[in-house]
């Protein structure tokens, strides 16, 4: 259930007002094989049996032995993380009450995308609810810890883990405590597959290209822009007709798609500057043709067949084809171009700064801040990106 679907304000992870004393409860376990999520609306219930009710659901559902009428009977479910009894009195609210809050505040300045939001709201549900109950000055690093390990335990990923820890220092660090518990929690260790880092040497790109054109030429088009630019597929997707600068040879981008829909902004909030070299010239002229056989009339460079962003579903089953027809074993993705143009740029000695404002990364800030790319820097680094592919 998504949150601008739920008919009452959110007050607690998993827990929704909707009447004086009537609440919504949405609670969701993952174990290795599957999700687990219950929900229940509860009448004529105070904001303390509510919050019992929550813990129990969720302890039925870990167990799957009881049901929440059997935990609350029951002595209380083991803590997935410490319970610390506070030495003295504390004037703090309560870390789930708080974390609501500041959820909301930040909605509401503006500073999170919708799907941005959803993320943090998801991120703040899976925070161990004895966390949660605990006023914000008893909290400690190493219930962090704990919460963190039992997470693991659970089945989640490692990097999944690590994202909501990420919430939860930012959540801290908004909050009153002149210490944030979370900062000295490390993350937890990702393995890395080095066999398979997701990026491609030039010749296996080459062969990459040369399978998709026989797949579907406008798919072939966007991983030429893709790799020649390393844009990310949800600016791609995004590009207008408008953005194609061919005088000067660049591409400006300044808007991306999220969740299905074009919005007027980037991951990073910054517009940004990319080449078009000769070869994406003639693939944008192919384009330009072929939307105009189906009769399309909008904005897009590359529409779909109803006239909306291409989904990188599509792209990522054609890719799949691509790779087999190609004799590409190992996993590569449309984020992978992002990746092996990186490695490209470095290869072919592009300078840093430039790098980091076609790239579109947050590296370097302050040399990118006092520096100016201009238009012809950033076309030569695509049209040597260009020779690699096209030799």
């Amino acid at each position: 259930m998504k949150r601008n679907e739920l008919a009452g304000k959110r007050i607690l992870p998993g827990l929704w007002k909707l009447g004086e004393r009537t609440y919504l409860v949405r609670v969701q376990v993952q174990s290795r094989r599957r999700v687990r999520s219950r929900k229940r609306v509860l009448d004529n219930v105070s904001l303390a049996d509510a919050i019992r009710y929550r813990d129990a659901l969720k302890a039925s559902l870990v167990t799957l032995t009881a049901s929440p009428r059997e935990v609350l009977l029951s002595a209380a479910p083991a803590p997935l993380a410490p319970v610390a009894t506070p030495c003295e009195a504390t004037h703090l609210e309560l870390v789930g009450t708080f974390a609501s809050s500041w959820l909301e505040r930040k909605i509401a300045r503006g500073d999170l995308a919708e799907s941005t939001a959803d993320r943090y709201a998801v991120a703040l549900d899976r925070v161990s609810d004895r966390i949660l109950q605990l006023p914000l000055d008893v909290v400690t690093d190493e219930m962090i810890e704990a919460w963190l390990i039992a997470a693991r335990r659970e089945g989640f990923e490692p990097t999944t883990v690590n994202g909501w820890l990420s919430v939860l220092r930012q959540m801290f660090a908004a909050s009153p405590l002149e210490q944030n518990p979370a900062s000295n929690v490390k993350p937890l260790k990702v393995p890395t597959n080095l066999e398979e880092p997701n990026a491609l040497p030039p010749e296996e790109l080459k062969r990459l290209l040369r399978a998709l054109r026989d797949i579907d030429p406008t798919l072939e088009s966007m991983a030429w822009v893709l790799a020649l630019t390393g844009m990310r597929w949800q600016e791609v997707s995004a590009l207008y007709v408008t953005d194609l600068d061919f005088k000067r040879g660049v591409i400006l981008i300044r808007r991306k798609v999220s969740r299905g829909k074009i919005v007027p902004t980037t991951k990073t909030n910054k517009a940004r500057t990319v080449g078009l070299p000769p070869v994406l010239a003639g693939l944008f002229e192919a384009q330009q043709t072929r939307r105009s056989e189906d009769g399309y009339t909008g904005p897009l460079v590359f529409p779909s067949s109803v006239g909306k962003p291409i989904l990188n579903s599509r792209m990522s089953s054609a890719m799949k084809k691509a790779r087999e027809r190609a004799g590409i074993s190992q996993t590569f993705t449309s984020h992978g171009f992002r990746r092996s143009v990186t490695d490209m740029l470095r290869q072919s000695g592009v300078d840093s700064t430039t790098s980091a404002a076609i790239i579109g990364h947050d590296t370097e800030r302050m040399r990118r801040h006092y520096s100016t790319v201009d238009p012809r820097e950033v076309l030569a680094a695509s049209e040597k990106l260009a020779e690699l592919l096209e030799g």
